[in-house]
C-alpha cells in the first residue's frame, strides 16, 4: 500500500492567488465576532449581504437511529464537529439552520445552491425549541416553540408554516412521518397533525395512577401511528399506540421491562413501528432465571404479541438483540447474539436476521442474512461470529457497514446488504483500532491506524466506499503518522470530494481526490490555516477560506492548483456546504 503522494510536496513554494474566475454561486458565512455572524450570498462573483446580526444556535434532528448517520437519501443531524453550528441536511443537500436575529427566533433553508429562503419566524420570548422533526422526503417538519409557544408545522416546499396553539408541549417528542406531524404535552395527551390540511387530533392516553408517558416515541414512516412507552414503575414500562384516527391500541398491555427507541444507543433503535403502522416490535428483557432479551411483535388488533427469539427459533444461549427495523411493511430485521462484558463491544457471536411478519403477528419465514454461522433456517442453534463494536447504515441506506472484532483478533470493517441474505464484505481488516466514518456526499470515508506490525509508528489507513453496489472500495492509501485527514466535501455528482489533511496548525493541504480513481491532487502545494469548512458551488468549484493572521481570504478553485480569491472584505470567513 502507497503512502499519499501529496503529503510530499514542496514546502517552499509560493501559490499565488490570481484575478481569474471566481466563486459563481456560493453561501458563505462571517464571524463578526462576540457570538454574531451574517450570512453573504454569492451570485456571478459577487457577493451581497443577506443576513446580518445573526446569532446561531444548534438544531437537533429527532427520532432518527444512530446508525443513520450518514444518510443522504433522508435527513440526517449535522454535528457541530466539522461544522458551522449543529443542523439538518435535507435530502437534495440543502440545510435547515436555526437562528437568533433582532427580536425573532427564524428557521431557515440554506440550498440547494446559494438560496436562502425563510422557512418559519417566531418572536424571541418564544423561540424555536432545538428539537425538530422531518419526513423521511424531507417535505414536511414540525418544531416546537419554548415558553409554551406551541408547535410550528412546516411545508419545506412551499415555504409555509403555521403554529398551533398547543400548551405545554414535550419537545423531544416531537416527530413526523410523512405528512402527519405527532407531539405529547405535559398532560400526556397525544396531539396529532395533519400538516396540509392542519386537522388535528387530541388524544388523552389512558393511564393509571402514577404512570407517565415518557418522551422518546416512535412514528410510522406513512405518519399513521405513533408508539409511546410508559412508566408504570421504575422499573416496569408499558407500550401504547395511538393512529391518525385518535385511537389507542396497546403493543404491550401488560407491565414489563420494555426499551425505549433508544435512538442514540449504538444498537437502536429498540422500538419499530412498521412503516404503514399495521405492527409494532420492540425488545423486552427478561428477568429470570439469567436476564436475556427478545424481539417481540403485536400485531394492532392482534389478541397477543409474539416472540420472535424464543426457544423455539434460536437457541437460549443467544441473549442479545437489537438494531430492530422493517425494511417493508411485513418484512423485520434485527440483530441477535450474546450480550458482552467486553468494554467498546455493542454485541457479540452475532448474526443479522430477517423474518416475514405473518398473519395476527405470527413469526414467518425466517432467514440469516450475514450466515457467519452454519444456520441458515430456523431452530437457529449455533451462535454467528460478528463482534459488533459499530454499526452504520450506507448513504443510500441500502448497505451496513459493521466495524467488528472478529473473535478477538484484528478489527475489520465488513459491508453487507440491507434485508437481503449474503456473506459481509471485508473492506478493511488487521486494524489496530476501529475505523471512523465520514460521508462525502454519497461517498463513505473510512480511516483507521492498521496493525503496527503492518505498518509501524501509527500510521492511518484511508479507504473510499463508493455509492454504488457493485463499484470496488478505493484506497487513498497511508497517511503518515502525526497526519490527521478531516474537512469532507462532496461535488454534486459525487465524481469527487475535497478534504484536508492536517499536520497541525497551519500545517494544513487541501485536498481533492477523484472518487472512481482514488487519484488525488493538493489544491496548493504549500501548507496553509484552511477554513473549519469546505464547500463546492453549484458549478463544482471547491469554495474554502485560507488562514491569514486574525482573519481569512475566500478561494475558489475549478481544480488543482487554479485558485482565484473571491472578492470580500477579508474577515473570519466559512463556506456554507449545501450539497
Amino acid at each position: 500500500m502507497s503512502s499519499l503522494s501529496f503529503l510530499r510536496a514542496p514546502a517552499l513554494l509560493v501559490f499565488g492567488l490570481t484575478a481569474g474566475l471566481a466563486a459563481q454561486n456560493a453561501l458563505l458565512l462571517r464571524d463578526e465576532g462576540a457570538g454574531v455572524s451574517s450570512l453573504h450570498l454569492v451570485e456571478d462573483g459577487v457577493a451581497t449581504l443577506a443576513i446580518d446580526g445573526a446569532r446561531l444556535d444548534p438544531l437537533a434532528l429527532v427520532g432518527v437511529p444512530r446508525m443513520a448517520r450518514l444518510a443522504s437519501q433522508s435527513p440526517r443531524p449535522v454535528d457541530a464537529a466539522g461544522a458551522i453550528v449543529a443542523h439538518v441536511r435535507l435530502p437534495d443537500g440543502s440545510r435547515i439552520w436555526r437562528l437568533r436575529q433582532g427580536g425573532s427566533s427564524r428557521l431557515l433553508r440554506l440550498g440547494p445552491g446559494a438560496t436562502i429562503a425563510e422557512l418559519a419566524s417566531t418572536p424571541v420570548a418564544t423561540p424555536f425549541s432545538e428539537h425538530i422533526a422531518v419526513s423521511s422526503d424531507g417535505r414536511f417538519a414540525a418544531v416546537p416553540l419554548e415558553a409554551g409557544g406551541g408547535l410550528a408545522v412546516i411545508d419545506v416546499e412551499a415555504q409555509t408554516h403555521t403554529v398551533l396553539a398547543i400548551a405545554n408541549v414535550v419537545p423531544a417528542s416531537v416527530r413526523v412521518g410523512g405528512s402527519h406531524a405527532w407531539i405529547l404535552d405535559d398532560a400526556a395527551v397525544v396531539h396529532g397533525i395533519d400538516i396540509p390540511t392542519l386537522v388535528s387530533t387530541a388524544t388523552p392516553l389512558p393511564l393509571t395512577a402514577n404512570e407517565v408517558a415518557l418522551a422518546e416515541v416512535a412514528v410510522a414512516a406513512d405518519g399513521s401511528r405513533l408508539a409511546i412507552v410508559t412508566e408504570v414503575t421504575p422499573t416496569t414500562r408499558r407500550i401504547l399506540t395511538v393512529d391518525a384516527s385518535g385511537a389507542v391500541a396497546a403493543a404491550a398491555a401488560t407491565p414489563g421491562a420494555y426499551d425505549l427507541p433508544r435512538y442514540d444507543h449504538g444498537l437502536g433503535p429498540f422500538i419499530a413501528v412498521a412503516p404503514d403502522g399495521a405492527s409494532v416490535a420492540f425488545r423486552q428483557t427478561t428477568a429470570a432465571p439469567v436476564p436475556f432479551r427478545d424481539v417481540v411483535v403485536r400485531a394492532i388488533g392482534a389478541p397477543l404479541p409474539s416472540t420472535y427469539t424464543s426457544d423455539t427459533f434460536f437457541t437460549d444461549t443467544l441473549n442479545d438483540v437489537g438494531v430492530i427495523s422493517f425494511v417493508a411493511p411485513g418484512l423485520l430485521t434485527f440483530l441477535v447474539g450474546e450480550r458482552s462484558t467486553e468494554v467498546g463491544v455493542l454485541i457479540e457471536s452475532v448474526d443479522a436476521y430477517g423474518a416475514q411478519i405473518a398473519a395476527g403477528g405470527q413469526p414467518g419465514a425466517f432467514q440469516n442474512l450475514t450466515s457467519t454461522s452454519t444456520d441458515t433456517a430456523a431452530p437457529f442453534l449455533l451462535p454467528g461470529e460478528l463482534e459488533v463494536l459499530d454499526i452504520a447504515l450506507d448513504p443510500r441506506g441500502q448497505r451496513l457497514l459493521w466495524v467488528v472484532d472478529p473473535q478477538g483478533a484484528d478489527g475489520e470493517l465488513l459491508l453487507s446488504p440491507v434485508g437481503v441474505a449474503a456473506a459481509p464484505v471485508v473492506i478493511m481488516d488487521t486494524l489496530e483500532s476501529p475505523p471512523e466514518l465520514f460521508v462525502a456526499g454519497e461517498t463513505v470515508i473510512a480511516t483507521a491506524r492498521p496493525d503496527d506490525h503492518l505498518f509501524p509508528n501509527f500510521s492511518t489507513v484511508v479507504e473510499l466506499i463508493p455509492p454504488i453496489a457493485v463499484a470496488a472500495p478505493v484506497s487513498l492509501g497511508v497517511i503518515p503518522p502525526g497526519i490527521s485527514v478531516d474537512r469532507f466535501a462532496a461535488r454534486a455528482d459525487g465524481g469527487q470530494i475535497a478534504l484536508v489533511v492536517s499536520a497541525g496548525p497551519s500545517a494544513e493541504l487541501g485536498v481533492i481526490v477523484d472518487t472512481t480513481s482514488g487519484q488525488a491532487a493538493a489544491l496548493a502545494p504549500v501548507p496553509f490555516a484552511w477554513a473549519p469548512t469546505l464547500a463546492y458551488d453549484a458549478a463544482g468549484e471547491i469554495v474554502t477560506a485560507l488562514g491569514i493572521p486574525g482573519a481569512s481570504i475566500v478561494v475558489s478553485w475549478t481544480g488543482a492548483s487554479a485558485g482565484a480569491k473571491v472578492s470580500l472584505p477579508v474577515g473570519n470567513w466559512h463556506p456554507v456546504d449545501v450539497h
